[in-house]
């Protein structure tokens, strides 16, 4: 019985150094305010998501930074400052993070469209401030609105921001 015991905490004990062992990287993500007309909130939910199911699956830590608003006086000195001074940067380095994944929901001015039509991302590695990947990913490419339902449909969106960031790395 005792070397059953044994055996069982040294393979639980084994088990968790290993785990410990294995690296990954953190990311942060960051939504900024969307522009336009629409469903804002619960956008920017399904959206982060989608980014943070494709992170995860990929075995990395993901946080989110929340959805960040600042003023007109934060954005006039955000143009003067470097990456490295913007509350974003700032934020997701004493969050330990290595990455930054930046996001923003583009809507028309439509009031009856509620769905983003893009997503609008960049993704930097925060030590060296290099930006990785960035670009654009419209609703239209996530499938069929007549198909899916909404949540859904923006979901796929931020899988497909969240793959193409992967590809960055």
């Amino acid at each position: 019985m005792n070397k059953l015991i044994r055996q069982s905490v040294f393979f639980i004990l084994f088990f968790c150094l290993s785990l410990a062992a294995v690296p990954a990287d953190t990311v942060m993500l960051f939504s900024e305010v969307p522009t336009g007309s629409g469903n804002k909130q619960d956008s920017v939910i399904y959206v982060e998501d989608g980014i943070m199911e494709v992170f995860f699956g990929a075995g990395h830590i993901i946080f989110n930074g929340g959805f960040q608003e600042y003023d007109d006086q934060d954005s006039e000195d955000a143009a003067q400052e470097t990456f490295a001074d913007t509350p974003p940067f700032r934020v997701a380095k004493s969050g330990g993070a290595s990455y930054i994944l930046q996001v923003q929901l583009k809507f028309t001015e439509d009031e009856e469209d509620l769905l983003p039509h893009k997503a609008q991302y960049s993704f930097f590695e925060l030590d060296s401030e290099k930006k990785l990947a960035d670009g654009v990913v419209l609703l239209s490419e996530a499938g069929d609105r007549e198909e899916l339902e909404d949540k859904e449909l923006i979901r796929r969106m931020g899988r497909q921001v969240g793959s193409q960031a992967l590809q960055g790395m």
